[in-house]
């Protein structure tokens, strides 16, 4: 979807985005926390027409900030690590159909007005339907040598995505006790595979719990 006002990528980043920007569980690029050896499966609306690159924008997990690994230079490329999106042979696999949200009047309204942000989104529409196509899905398991922080990003666009924290464990009592539980799945989800624990995830300064599986849209 878009990438909001002043307050939308720009302000929760620090960095210009390119005007559009992962939405996940409606909430503009959250910032996830993960844990090690758990299992997680994300479903990608983001487009799959390699002829219209602008709309075209495969999901992927690397340590590049920025991401737009199929943009970089050889070099940039060689400094990147990639976690999760591309197969052996250097190929996006993170894609499916584009399903996009889109400005309203009102929406746009409040972004020209700077307004508040949770407006902004409350306020955009999901369109009708979707581009031809099936989602696609990325299975991703963080382990020993996932470091610390990394990135979900786009392949082909700089500054779409945002933080992913990787954990060992996260304790059963933080600072994010105030949950918000996600249901309802559009463009991401990601789920625990044939476990029985508990995954918990932060989502704008909150700490959700829910066994077996968490959605993103």
């Amino acid at each position: 979807g878009p990438s909001g006002n002043e307050r939308g990528y720009m302000g929760i980043t620090g960095r210009a985005g390119w005007g559009i920007s992962w939405y996940i569980n409606g909430t503009i690029i959250p910032e996830l926390v993960v844990e090690r050896g758990k299992t997680y499966t994300f479903i990608i609306e983001g487009g799959n027409d390699t002829n219209d690159l602008s709309n075209y924008h495969p999901f992927y997990i690397t340590d590049s900030i920025g991401g737009g690994r199929l943009q970089n230079t050889e070099e940039e490329r060689a400094n990147e690590t990639v976690y999760a999106g591309f197969d052996e042979l250097g190929q996006a696999t993170g894609v499916g159909r584009l399903c996009q949200l889109e400005e309203t009047e009102s929406s746009e309204t409040t972004r020209q007005n700077c307004g508040d942000l949770q407006t902004y989104i409350d306020t955009l529409e999901t369109p009708a339907s979707c581009n031809s196509g099936e989602p696609g899905t990325l299975v991703w398991t963080p382990d020993e040598n996932t470091p610390d922080l990394v990135y979900y990003q786009c392949a082909t666009h700089l500054n779409l995505g945002w933080k992913i924290t990787v954990v060992d464990a996260v304790p059963a009592k933080t600072e994010f006790d105030n949950c918000i539980t996600l249901h309802e799945t559009l463009q991401l989800s990601w789920t625990v595979d044939n476990d029985n624990s508990n995954v918990r995830f932060r989502l704008c300064g909150c700490q959700s719990t829910e066994p077996n599986t968490n959605q993103y849209m």
